[in-house]
């Protein structure tokens, strides 16, 4: 999901899927990826957050999010 959408924003939208009560592993991916966007990812539940200039490492992500895992990229 990525952080800059249309309507929402993809925090906005994970919480919304979040409380439909279903546990979907959720990993934002953006351009503007920060601290602060890291935080408000976690606290929304999302599982990971990695930026579109470390698209390389989307794989690891993915996978790591599959386990059950979390992937936050170091900015």
């Amino acid at each position: 999901m990525d952080f800059s959408m249309p309507q929402m924003d993809g925090i906005q939208a994970a919480r919304k899927i979040g409380e439909s009560g279903t546990d979907i592993p959720i990993l934002l991916i953006t351009l503007s990826l920060s601290p602060q966007i890291m935080e408000l990812a976690r606290k929304a539940g999302l599982r990971g957050a990695i930026s579109k200039s470390e698209i390389s490492k989307l794989p690891y992500a993915i996978k790591a999010v599959q386990r059950g895992e979390t992937f936050f990229s170091a900015i």
